[in-house]
């Protein structure tokens, strides 16, 4: 399938996907980027939210394990309530990938599932089966109750507001009953005299609110700073923060499998298998610089270029808080 028609297969599906859970009451945004990063689709219901990702198999080699990590690290740190992934051109998902998927809290579907769910006419149905697949039917129940009570008790709130603003009016609409109607009028010479301010007086100005970054923002700029500062004619393709030393080695070795499948016809000239040299690379290049690093880290996606004028284009490049971490 060419790129042409694997996008408008994609868009298509995205559409789809939108238009489901719109079915069962939430609202969607397509390609929106409100989360820092594009999303495909951003699903939200009574501030439940879901992070949708949907990606074509057959329009290239698609490494699973490393979208899984990447997916699974932005649901974490955009703070959304799921995250999921659907898959297209893959009839069965590996169940290795399911169970990492499992384990990192990320839902996967393939299309099948997409389109079953959308010929579900019934709102009922359709709310239930998604609900029992993305675990949230109970969650949802309890905002929903929340929801009704923080009502209640705003309209009870304005309904107090009203009674008391009412109250007010009818005093100050009653004329004072005195013996003397002079006895309301002050005297002028009982006129107190008015009160001078000065800079004594003046509250202190408050500073300026500063806006403060969290501390995924902060150590992000760190290691764009330091990967800027080592290499020349640098660009930042893309930044994934990594919380945790074995899903970062998952995600390095997937990387590496991928970039040998790339040039496997060369690896068996040499006599060396993708899994040969993928471990080759895991054991003596990958393992020693995670061994170094003080999680959580910055992986820095993006071209650059060495001392000795070879341009990297795809490279990776790891971050932690003391900055580029190598062997």
């Amino acid at each position: 399938m060419d790129k042409h028609n694997a996008h408008r297969k994609g868009s298509f599906l995205e559409r789809i996907i939108a238009r489901t859970f719109h079915k069962i009451g939430f609202d969607t945004k397509l390609n929106s980027k409100e989360l820092g990063f594009e999303a495909d689709v951003i699903a939200r219901k009574r501030g439940f939210t879901i992070l949708i990702e949907a990606k074509q198999y057959d329009s290239s080699y698609l490494n699973l394990g490393s979208l899984i990590h990447e997916w699974a690290s932005k649901g974490k740190t955009s703070g959304v309530d799921r995250t999921l992934l659907v898959i297209t051109g893959l009839k069965d998902i590996p169940e290795k990938y399911q169970e990492l998927a499992k384990s990192l809290r990320v839902f996967l579907w393939d299309e099948e599932t997409v389109h079953r769910l959308n010929d579900i006419d019934s709102k009922d149905e359709l709310y239930k089966e998604i609900g029992k697949k993305m675990e949230f039917t109970d969650v949802i129940g309890q905002l929903q109750k929340k929801a009704l009570k923080i009502l209640l008790v705003k309209t009870a709130v304005v309904i107090a507001l009203m009674l008391l603003v009412l109250l007010y009016f009818q005093n100050i609409t009653k004329t004072p009953e005195v013996s003397d109607q002079t006895q309301i009028i002050q005297p002028i010479n009982e006129v107190e005299s008015p009160i001078i301010t000065t800079t004594e007086n003046q509250p202190e100005k408050t500073p300026e609110t500063v806006v403060q970054q969290s501390p995924e923002e902060e150590l992000k700029q760190f290691c764009i700073d330091k990967f800027n500062e080592k290499w020349q004619k640098t660009t930042v393709h893309k930044t994934t923060l990594f919380e945790e030393y074995d899903s970062t080695y998952e995600w390095g070795k997937d990387r590496a499998y991928s970039n040998y499948k790339e040039s496997e016809n060369a690896l068996t000239r040499r006599g060396t298998t993708v899994e040969e040299a993928t471990n080759i690379y895991a054991n003596n290049i990958l393992k020693p610089v995670l061994d170094k690093a003080e999680f959580p880290i910055i992986i820095i996606e993006g071209s650059y270029e060495l001392q000795d004028n070879v341009k990297i284009e795809d490279g990776a490049v790891m971050c932690d808080k003391n900055g580029i971490l190598e062997r």
